[in-house]
């Protein structure tokens, strides 16, 4: 398997610092990145009654307020909680439903604090990848050796499965759960099928092991690469002198084993061919 990045300019920053920027997925331009949703009647009183049995008041009443759910004071909370008579739990399942419809809806923040990703592609040549992702085909392209160390012992490296429907949490699921676990692996590896055209693969990192660089006010991360995983460079054909000179002294000042090609419009399809450089 081959993979490649469609990059605009700053792709020269990846060969000249050997580094790739990891990205929060809130950052992305999908709005749906990590976003399950709560299928209706997932929130039944058999469920509501157990979490009021089992969970610590306080434990439910900071779960249910970091979700937004409006509540009164936590001794309030804590006696009415211990005082429902088992039928009227029914009057306490629409609280809950908004509580868990707010800890879905928040997923993208809440996981944005703790991972990000670095985006591939198995397209090769797509002229919607070098249009979007390239500064119109003033960018490059990368290529990536797969079968180096750096993605086989990334066991956070995997594809993106495209599907016409959100990922459906379920809130029976307990913590730990093979089903809940199965639940988090799909919901970050899942994208809405009119992105197919991408064929995308995803790396996972834990942003607090990853370098973090401070510009204008934002955070930005990186993880390294060894110089070796880069294996060929395709210069867009709008690509301007200064950006192939940049790639040609990365190479350079790196001892970069890369081959570097351009990229040319054909002559009667509606598609670019690549020559070597």
């Amino acid at each position: 398997m081959r993979l490649f990045k469609y990059m605009n300019h700053f792709g020269v920053d990846i060969l000249r610092d050997l580094r790739l920027k990891v990205t929060p997925p809130n950052e992305l331009n999908d709005p749906f990145e990590f976003s399950p949703y709560l299928p209706p009647g997932k929130v039944t009183e058999e469920h509501v009654r157990r979490l009021m049995l089992t969970t610590s008041p306080r434990e439910l009443y900071d779960e249910m307020a970091s979700s937004g759910e409006k509540l009164p004071p936590f001794e309030h909370f804590e006696r009415i909680l211990r005082t429902v008579p088992p039928n009227r739990v029914a009057n306490a399942v629409p609280m809950f439903q908004r509580s868990y419809e707010g800890l879905v809806a928040a997923n993208l923040d809440s996981v944005s604090q703790i991972l990000g990703l670095v985006c591939f592609s198995e397209e090769e040549n797509n002229i919607l990848m070098w249009s979007h992702y390239t500064d119109s085909h003033k960018g490059i392209l990368l290529e990536f050796d797969t079968s180096h160390p750096y993605f086989c012992e990334n066991s956070k490296f995997t594809k993106v499965e495209y599907s016409k429907k959100r990922v459906p949490f379920d809130p029976s699921w307990s913590d730990g759960s093979p089903e809940l676990e199965r639940h988090c692996g799909e919901v970050l590896c899942t994208k809405n099928s009119a992105w197919d055209y991408e064929r995308e693969w995803r790396s996972l990192f834990e942003l607090g092991e990853c370098h973090q660089t401070k510009v204008d006010g934002r955070t930005l991360y990186f993880s390294d690469i060894p110089p070796d995983l880069i294996v060929q460079v395709v210069l867009g054909y709008r690509c301007p002198a200064d950006v192939q000179n940049q790639v040609l002294e990365a190479k350079r000042a790196r001892s970069l084993s890369l081959s570097v090609w351009r990229a040319f419009l054909h002559p009667a399809e509606f598609k670019v061919e690549y020559e070597p450089l």
